[in-house]
């Protein structure tokens, strides 16, 4: 087997505000970004999974048709946590909630994050 793991990577317009809100909101530990000052580039972890976050521009210089890009919204980021009652009262007033706290068929709630993505959030019990 040649593949030794699969990280999602999106595009962002603003990798300053990507970080404040997948590190400052959602407390995701910050694994490394490039360069160390004003990055273009940051991949955030907890436990075995990561994701990546990369600026339009940068991205671009690899993938040219990337460079103009916003995507957005168009399917969901699947973030499973525990004790997600504490979470959502403690970051429902300072992200964009587009679906509140529900249990059905599990406890799930569903937020915008800075770039338009769209994170479904889950407890399974």
């Amino acid at each position: 087997m040649y593949v030794k793991s699969i990280i999602p990577e999106f595009v962002t317009k603003d990798i300053d505000k990507t970080i404040e809100f997948y590190n400052g909101i959602l407390k995701l530990n910050i694994i490394s970004k490039y360069p160390k000052e004003k990055p273009v580039w940051v991949k955030f972890g907890v436990r075995d999974s990561f994701i990546m976050f990369e600026t339009n521009e940068s991205i671009g210089m690899v993938i040219p048709e990337l460079k103009e890009k916003t995507i957005d919204g168009s399917f969901n980021i699947y973030i499973e946590v525990e004790n997600i009652e504490g979470m959502y009262a403690e970051i429902k007033d300072s992200v964009n909630v587009i679906v509140p706290l529900i249990d059905s068929p599990f406890k799930q709630f569903a937020i915008k994050d800075v770039n338009g993505y769209i994170l479904l959030i889950g407890q399974h019990n």
